[in-house]
């Protein structure tokens, strides 16, 4: 308050409102500007971002048991796995088809 000349508490008080927008958009700006340095940094040749083998999943040897087995009505012509999808409801309570069946089924019959 001193270093803007400001005598009093009164006087914040009644601005606070203006003074609240403009510490939301400095912290914005803060933000905005790492989630940018974030992302150039994924996106330059020398990222730390790495793949290594020792992390990677190779999924022709894991073995698939799913909790449950679709049961609607869609006949997909392919899964990775096996002819018969695992955990994967078709629709919503109510009714609705999940986003996951969406996906699943995209783009012409899965």
């Amino acid at each position: 308050m001193a270093r803007c000349g400001i005598a009093g508490v009164s006087a914040v008080a009644l601005d606070r409102f203006r003074l609240r927008e403009e510490i939301e958009a400095r912290i914005q700006q803060h933000r905005d500007g790492e989630r940018k340095v974030a992302f150039q940094a994924l996106l330059l040749p020398e990222a730390p971002l790495a793949v290594s083998e020792e992390r990677t999943i190779n999924f022709k040897t894991m073995g698939y048991e799913p909790g449950w087995l679709y049961e609607g009505g869609f006949q997909f012509k392919k899964h990775y796995f096996s002819p018969k999808r695992g955990e994967l409801r078709e629709t919503t309570p109510n009714g609705n088809l999940t986003e996951e069946f969406k996906c699943a089924r995209f783009p012409a019959g899965g």
